[in-house]
C-alpha cells in the first residue's frame, strides 16, 4: 500500500500535479488515499490563490488608512502613462493634499497622534474623493487620480473637500 508522504513526494515530481499517472495497484486504499489526495491538492492551490490574493491586496493597501499606498498609486499614473505612450487622447485629474506641520504634530505629541490625524485627513480625502481613486503616497501626503473626470465634477469634489475640512475645523474633531 501507498502511504500518503510517498503520493505527494509523486505529485511533486508530476507537472501540474497530474495524478492520472500515478500506478496504484488494485488495493482500495490507494484509491481513496489517491481521491484524498486529489482532495487535498485541490484545496491547497484554492488556499494559496486565497493567501495570494490577500497579500497582493495587502502590499497596494496603507496600513494606517486603509487607502491605496504608493504602489497602488503608481500602478494607476503607469496605466495613463501607457495611454499616453499609445497615442491616446488621455484625460486625468491628479488632486495632491499634504497634512502642514505632521512633522512637529509627531515631534511633540508622539507618532499616534500623527496616525490619528493621517487617519481622519484619510477620511476626508476618501470622502470627497471617494476610496477607490484616494491614496495615501508619503507620510501626510494624499493623492486622488481620476480618469474622465468633467471640470464641473472636479469642482464639486473640491468644494465637498473645503466644506467637509471646514465642518471639522468648526467642530474641533
Amino acid at each position: 500500500s501507498i502511504g500518503i508522504d510517498e503520493l505527494l513526494i509523486e505529485a511533486d515530481l508530476i507537472p501540474n500535479h497530474d495524478l492520472s499517472e500515478v500506478e496504484l495497484s488494485d488495493d482500495n486504499n490507494d484509491k481513496n488515499t489517491l481521491t484524498v489526495l486529489r482532495k487535498r491538492l485541490f484545496l491547497d492551490k484554492e488556499n494559496i490563490n486565497k493567501y495570494l490574493g490577500y497579500t497582493h491586496q495587502q502590499s497596494l493597501t496603507d496600513k494606517i488608512t486603509k487607502l491605496g499606498n504608493r504602489t497602488a498609486y503608481y500602478d494607476v499614473v503607469k496605466v495613463v502613462e501607457k495611454q499616453i505612450a499609445n497615442n491616446e487622447r488621455v484625460f486625468f485629474v491628479v488632486a495632491i493634499f499634504e497634512i502642514n506641520g505632521l512633522k512637529e504634530l509627531n515631534d511633540e505629541y508622539g507618532y499616534e497622534m500623527g496616525d490619528k490625524i493621517i487617519l481622519e485627513a484619510a477620511n476626508i480625502v476618501s470622502e470627497a474623493f471617494t476610496r477607490e481613486r484616494s491614496f495615501r503616497i508619503g507620510g501626510g501626503i494624499f493623492a486622488c487620480i481620476y480618469q474622465k473626470l468633467e471640470p464641473a465634477a472636479l469642482e464639486n469634489r473640491l468644494k465637498d473637500f473645503d466644506e467637509i475640512l471646514d465642518d471639522k475645523n468648526r467642530s474641533g474633531e
